[in-house]
C-alpha cells in the first residue's frame, strides 16, 4: 500500500510540474504579445512620420536615377544618394524604438542597470522625434539593478511616450516636453514619467485610474475615439506583474499635463 501512495505522489508531482511548466509558458507568451501590441500601437501612432519618410526615400531615389540615366549629373545624383543615406538612417531609428523592443536578448529575464536602459531608450526616441520634444532626463547617480525582462521596461515607456505625441498633435502644444526621472525611494525603483501636453479629459480626473482599464482611451479626435486603449492597459499589467504600484494622483488637480509614478 505504501508503494502505490509513493506512486500516486510521485505522479501528482509530475502532474503539478507540468502545470506549472504550462503556466510559464503561457506568461511568457502573454508578455510577447502585450510587447507586439506596443510595437503595433507605436507604428499606428506615428504612421504619418513614417510615411513621410518613405515618400522622401522614394522620390530621392527617383531623382538620383533621373540626374544619373536622363541628365548625366553626377554631382546631383550624388546630393539624391546622400539624402536616401539620411532618410535610411531615419528609418533604422524608427525601427530601434519599435521593431527593436523585441529582440531575443530582450526577451530574457536579467539582472538589468535600469538607468542605463532608460537611458539608451530615451536617446533612441530623441533620433527618432528630433527637436520636435524636449526631452529632460533626471537619473540616480547610483546604479540601480533589476531583475526584469527589458522589453517590459521599454513597452512602459514607449506606451507612455506615444501617449504624449498624440496629445501634443491634439492639443497643438507648443514647446513640448518629457520629463522622466529614475530614482530609488525608500529601497523601491521609481519612475516619475510626465509630459506638459493637454493633459486626461475632464471625465477621467476625478478617478484617473479609469485610464488604466482595457478599451478605455482618451485619443478621441472631432468627437470620435482614436486610441486602441491598449496602452495604458498594457503598462498596468506589466506593473502589476512585477508587484509594483501606479499612482496618478497628481492628475487630479494639474489643469494640463500628465503625470505618473511608477514604484516597483
Amino acid at each position: 500500500e505504501k508503494d502505490d501512495e509513493y506512486v500516486h505522489v510521485e505522479d501528482a508531482k509530475k502532474a503539478i510540474e507540468g502545470k506549472e511548466a504550462q503556466i510559464s509558458d503561457l506568461e511568457d507568451e502573454n508578455r510577447l504579445l502585450r510587447s507586439l501590441a506596443t510595437t503595433g500601437i507605436a507604428i499606428n501612432t506615428y504612421m504619418h512620420e513614417i510615411r513621410a519618410l518613405i515618400h522622401d526615400l522614394k522620390m530621392n531615389s527617383k531623382r538620383a536615377s533621373e540626374a544619373y540615366r536622363i541628365r548625366n549629373n553626377i554631382e546631383e545624383a550624388v546630393a539624391s544618394i546622400n539624402e536616401v543615406r539620411s532618410v535610411t538612417k531615419d528609418f533604422e531609428s524608427w525601427f530601434q524604438v519599435t521593431i527593436g523592443s523585441t529582440r531575443a536578448d530582450k526577451r530574457t529575464r536579467q539582472k538589468v542597470n535600469v538607468v542605463d536602459l532608460v537611458s539608451k531608450c530615451i536617446e533612441s526616441w530623441k533620433k527618432s522625434l528630433g527637436d520636435d520634444i524636449e526631452f529632460e532626463t533626471i537619473f540616480s547617480e547610483e546604479e540601480i539593478y533589476l531583475v526584469c525582462f527589458p522589453y517590459e521596461i521599454e513597452s512602459i515607456l514607449h506606451n507612455l511616450i506615444s501617449n504624449s505625441f498624440k496629445s501634443f498633435k491634439r492639443g497643438n502644444t507648443t514647446n513640448k516636453k518629457i520629463s522622466v526621472t529614475v530614482t530609488l525611494a525608500d529601497e523601491k525603483l521609481k519612475i516619475s514619467y510626465s509630459d506638459n501636453g493637454e493633459g486626461l479629459l475632464p471625465e477621467f480626473k476625478d478617478n484617473p485610474d479609469i485610464i488604466l482599464k482595457q478599451m478605455v482611451t482618451g485619443d478621441i479626435v472631432n468627437g470620435q475615439k482614436q486610441g486602441t486603449g491598449l496602452g495604458m492597459w498594457i503598462v498596468n499589467n506589466i506593473i502589476s506583474d512585477y508587484k509594483g504600484k501606479i499612482d496618478l494622483t497628481k492628475n487630479i488637480k494639474s489643469e494640463s499635463g500628465f503625470y505618473i509614478d511608477i514604484i516597483i
